[in-house]
């Protein structure tokens, strides 16, 4: 998953530069009260911002403790946005240049210099979350906070022509131990870290709420799964490639590398390649065959970046009103150029109804993955002589699912939600079986709950939150024996989450969880259960 940063929008012609993010202050400006800073960079923001559709709310931006600030440029001549008539110069800024003025006995035949005309200060300025409102985002600093698509807003929302930078930094210590019930497969105690790094570059430009954006994201990777070693590990790599255009709070049309809308929300554990999440595996060791757990379904085919370099998504993105938004995502390309590899074709819609304490999350997909490249097929004619001719590959695997979502945020200290998912899979070979084993159904269903505690406990715990969350799903396919049974496979997740976030910018985070994965197997492959234990501690730090 993509986490989110804080944009910093740099205007073209600015030249201040900040402290470090998320305090709320900026070398170039003086740090009034709460209420004056809220109430100033709001009136400022609308100021200069593209009028909202009737009832439309702007998409909010990272919270102002993750560090959101912009440089605004301000000139004598054009400036949109000036400071109040009463507004001191800001603190610690470069002096305006002197006025010239007339000599007062210029040498005989000179002429007059002409005054030389003040030019405004560029100041730089931090925006608070109060300057782009939003529909109870989540408790601060939750899960549902972090949640990477916004909730389907449009983010970065930058109204002002600038290069946004943001990204974030993690770094995960842990330790798991898995219990494996087959036949002479092995147990195994793993102690982990793995880290992860990303770069965001956004340039945008906007004009009376018609915008253009392109974005990259950079990523540096340790570990997750893959060896440093491993020539294909990504340890730099890619993330977000993409290019958007549209108006703010209307309509905009997404072409690249990205994530879709998320649908399935896990809460404050079983963040993606994480030990709890991969649970209880026996993938790859001695004995185990080739059945795995099954991951959860969330509408979950086409929301993660394709992992073909050829694969891309096209998406329109339709907010009618302030509470009512719409993906339409289609996925298309080539797996691989150099090998022809496989054409994917695939569409997402999902739809979000935010009321604000309560968000319904409903999409549904499909995708079909067929071979690039035609069969050669030799066969002889009627004489027996040898003959080659091509045909269309037979050979096609298509998936197809539903999922949903119903999400509550509850005054300041409580948040929740369930989740549901189903999902099917068919496989033809190269004669145009149908594959018994490839035909899969996977159920999920899951829930999270997050609390602030300071509502029991007090002031003191401010900034602490606590987080439980569990996940059942089960697989089945249609690989039946002589008795009539098929192979099922299910996995059980369970996790409890202590968070803190120190000085409002990192983010210390304690994760204990359990999983259960279950097999009974067709054609005499076993009945028996893996479980895991295992606990990590995540430090985040969002810029």
């Amino acid at each position: 998953m993509a986490l989110l940063g804080s944009p910093v929008a740099m205007a073209p012609a600015a030249a201040a530069t900040s402290k470090a993010p998320g305090k709320g202050k900026l070398a170039a400006k003086s740090k009034p009260d709460a209420k004056e800073k809220t109430g100033a960079v709001a009136k400022r923001t609308i100021a200069a911002s593209p009028e909202p559709a009737p009832g439309a709310v702007p998409p909010p931006p990272p919270s102002p403790a993750v560090g959101t600030s912009s440089i605004i440029a301000s000139t004598g001549a054009a400036s949109t946005d000036p400071l109040p008539a009463n507004t001191a110069p800001p603190v610690d800024a470069p002096a305006p240049p002197p006025t010239a003025t007339p000599l007062a006995n210029p040498p005989s035949g000179e002429p007059v210099p002409e005054p030389v005309t003040p030019v405004a200060i560029s100041y730089a300025e931090h925006l608070s979350g109060e300057a782009y409102p939003d529909r109870m985002r989540g408790l601060y600093g939750g899960s549902l906070w972090l949640e990477p698509s916004f909730h389907g807003l449009q983010w970065p929302y930058m109204p002002r022509t600038g290069l946004g930078l943001s990204g974030y930094a993690w770094a995960d210590t842990g330790y798991e131990t898995i219990t494996r019930g087959g036949m002479n497969v092995p147990d195994s105690t793993l102690l982990v870290q793995q880290a992860r790094a990303g770069l965001r570059a956004t340039p945008t430009y906007s004009n009376d709420g018609f915008f253009i954006q392109g974005q990259l994201e950079l990523i540096g990777n340790k570990d997750q799964i893959h060896s440093q070693s491993d020539k294909n590990s990504g340890i730099v790599d890619v993330d977000d490639l993409w290019v958007r255009v549209g108006r703010w709070n209307k309509w905009d049309v997404k072409v690249g590398r990205y994530e879709g809308w998320e649908v399935y929300h896990t809460g404050m554990g079983l963040d993606i390649n994480t030990i709890e999440r991969r649970g209880a595996t026996q993938a790859g060791l001695p004995n185990a065959g080739d059945f795995e757990r099954p991951d959860y379904y969330g509408v979950t085919l086409l929301h993660d970046r394709p992992s073909g370099q050829g694969v891309g998504n096209v998406a329109l993105h339709l907010f009618p009103t302030s509470f009512l938004r719409f993906e339409l995502l289609g996925q298309i390309g080539t797996s691989d150029y150099l090998t022809q590899g496989d054409n994917t074709l695939g569409a997402r819609p999902v739809g979000i109804l935010d009321l604000g304490f309560v968000k319904l999350k409903v999409g549904g997909e499909y995708v079909r993955v067929k071979p690039a490249t035609k069969e050669v097929v030799n066969t002889t004619d009627t004489n027996g002589n040898p003959v080659s001719f091509e045909r269309d590959s037979k050979i096609e695997n298509t998936k197809r699912g539903v999922g949903a979502a119903l999400q509550f945020i509850f005054a300041n200290f409580l948040e929740g939600g369930v989740n549901a998912g189903y999902s099917e899979s068919d496989s033809t070979d190269m004669n145009g079986n149908m594959s018994d084993k490839a035909a899969l159904t996977i159920k999920s269903v899951g829930g999270f709950l997050n609390l602030a505690p300071a509502v029991v406990l007090g002031p003191s715990f401010a900034d602490a939150l606590i987080g439980v969350g569990a996940n059942w799903t089960t697989q089945v396919d249609l690989h039946k024996d002589l008795d009539g049974r098929i192979n099922y496979t299910a996995n059980l997740q369970g996790f409890v989450a202590v968070q803190y976030l120190v000085a409002k910018q990192l983010f210390v985070k304690a994760v204990g969880a359990y999983a259960r994965s279950d097999f009974d197997l067709s054609f005499s492959g076993g009945i028996y259960s893996n479980t895991m234990v295992s606990g990590r501690l995540r430090l985040m730090y969002l810029f």
